[in-house]
């Protein structure tokens, strides 16, 4: 949509009503957008099928968008009324053969009643029945246009604001979560992870950042966070963890919410680590029952001892010295109560690892072919192992990378081979099919490889698939000073193919070995074509099916 919009470059909001009803599946296929794009910039001249019908189509450059409009064409041309009208738009719209019969014999006869040529009226009607398939209501479009435009203008004017109000409104949903988070770091907005002492009930604004909400901690209730911010000191917040727990009805914030609040970071600003602030929640909870206890029977100081405030400070100098949670197991924490991590990342580390190997992010995946071979690294979680009717074990899980996650599965015959290599929270090369069904998109692995080996069994081929008529002196000389620029050890495979006559993979020489990067890939593309680059994991060209036939080139 947003390449559409750069396209159009629109003017006027029934530019944007008209683009909001062709985007659909049915007049992007019919080639409905380009030509109402070429016509709205002069490229094809406007045409309109009778004189009666230029005011009507206009507005949307002689195409018939909108039902509205077959409707107004039925009334100009054959004097239907407006309930007759909807019955036509019904018909076309359903493909009702014997309707739509009944309904041209009508039309075109009324229509000659009324000083038009028998063929003028059979050609509109083809015309109406043709674009009645792709017609879209146009009052709902405008609603929806009208909506997309004023939070496209917020998001443009105030992105801040409006990122946090969308983070709010997706608070439930885990994979919108990462995804806008995400988008707020490719717009440089900060994401500040969720703090006991300045978060909110929801996503607020912090300055030029967004503090996460909350609510989105899993295990921590509204009634709990409720009580939390109606019990917070102003200014400054809670210093500790046995204030926090003097202050708030332990009803409503019990230990199952204390820990989930330490495991999501959000009592780090009491400066303590959150390894010692879990070792001390039992101890926090008994000494804010008794504080509470005291308070309430007006009994702080009948015995002339410490005051509350005193006994806390003592309380506090007593933390155990317990060495900090490492990583993996304070990411996991994160993971567990907020779906995603937020104060690293498991693939930090493997940054330079990926940026070699991995032909896509999940994020990229979106907009890959289906059926395209791929090679993606993340972290696997939810992995669930399974046996099927037969008795072979296969397995799902997902695979999550620093911008999102996929499905991953992997059936019998692979899952034999890797069978070890899939362990919870362990980060993983992937290499499969990547599919797409409409909305569902999931990776097919044919192997699994742990980052911390994929040097040992690092990517040993790259395929490099090119049609037939496409060779020409000029790309060879490109993709030879492609190879020669990122030189390495990764053999290169030319597969050359004439559709429906033959294909041939032929190895090329070892001086245009190469490393493969993702500029390597890139630098190729432009010159290939996209989805042209097939990655082989070293097992994968070991054990290469059948039907391979290989020369050598230079």
């Amino acid at each position: 949509m947003k390449d559409i919009l750069r396209r159009l470059k629109p003017e006027r909001f029934e530019d944007l009503i008209a683009l909001n009803a062709l985007y659909r599946p049915g007049p992007i296929g019919g080639g409905l957008i380009d030509d109402f794009i070429k016509r709205r910039h002069g490229k094809v001249k406007v045409r309109y099928p009778h004189p009666l019908l230029e005011e009507i189509l206009r507005e949307t450059y002689g195409v018939i968008v909108y039902q509205e409009q077959v409707m107004q064409i039925a009334s100009a041309m054959a004097g239907y009324s407006l309930g007759e009208a909807d019955i036509l738009r019904r018909a076309m719209g359903k493909k009702k053969i014997e309707v739509m019969e009944a309904e041209e014999t009508k039309f075109v006869q009324r229509a000659v009643g009324r000083g038009i040529k028998d063929k003028e009226a059979k050609d509109v009607f083809e015309l109406m029945a043709y674009f009645a398939g792709y017609g879209f209501n146009k009052s709902h479009s405008a609603a929806y246009a009208l909506v997309a435009y004023q939070t496209a203008w917020l998001k443009a004017h105030y992105p801040v604001h409006f990122m946090a109000a969308l983070l709010t409104t997706e608070k439930g949903n885990t994979d919108k979560l990462v995804k806008y988070i995400n988008e707020c770091r490719e717009m440089d907005i900060q994401v500040s992870p969720p703090d006991v002492n300045k978060s909110g009930l929801d996503f607020t604004v912090e300055g030029q950042m967004v503090r996460f909400g909350l609510s989105a901690i899993k295990g921590v209730g509204e009634g709990a966070i409720r009580a939390i911010l109606e019990a917070r000191p102003k200014p400054g917040g809670f210093a500790s963890l046995p204030e926090l727990c003097a202050a708030v009805d332990q009803r409503a914030v019990n230990k199952r919410v204390l820990e989930a609040l330490i495991q999501a970071g959000a009592l780090d600003s009491m400066g303590f680590r959150r390894s010692q602030l879990a070792a001390i929640v039992d101890r926090s909870m008994e000494f804010g029952q008794r504080h509470r206890a005291d308070r309430e029977a007006g009994q702080s100081s009948l015995f002339g001892g410490a005051s509350g405030d005193d006994a806390q400070n003592d309380f506090g100098n007593n933390i155990p010295e317990v060495e900090e949670w490492d990583e993996r197991t304070r990411l996991t924490y994160e993971k567990s109560t907020l779906g995603f991590y937020v104060s690293g990342h498991p693939l930090e580390s493997h940054k330079e690892l990926l940026g070699d190997f991995a032909s896509h992010t999940t994020v990229a995946l979106r907009e890959t072919a289906s059926g395209t071979e791929v090679a993606v690294g993340g972290v696997i979680s939810e992995l669930r192992r399974r046996k099927s009717k037969k008795g072979d074990w296969w397995a799902s899980f997902q695979l999550e990378d620093m911008e999102g996650q996929i499905d991953v599965l992997v059936f019998p015959k692979s899952y034999q081979k890797c069978e070890k290599e899939l362990q919870p929270d362990a980060a993983a090369m992937v290499f499969g099919r990547f599919e797409s069904e409409e909305d569902r998109l999931r990776l097919i692995a044919e192997d699994v490889c742990p980052l911390d080996r994929l040097s040992e069994r690092k990517v040993d081929a790259i395929q490099v698939r090119v049609d037939a008529a496409m060779l020409d002196e000029e790309l060879i000389a490109g993709m030879v000073k492609a190879c020669d620029s990122h030189r390495g050890d990764v053999q290169v495979y030319l597969e050359v193919a004439r559709p429906g006559n033959y294909r041939m993979i032929a190895l090329a020489e070892s001086a245009l070995r190469v490393r493969p990067t993702r500029e390597f890939t890139q630098k190729m593309e432009r010159l290939i074509g996209p989805n042209r680059i097939r990655f082989r994991a070293k097992t994968a060209v070991e054990n290469r099916a059948p039907g391979w036939r290989e020369g050598r080139v230079s």
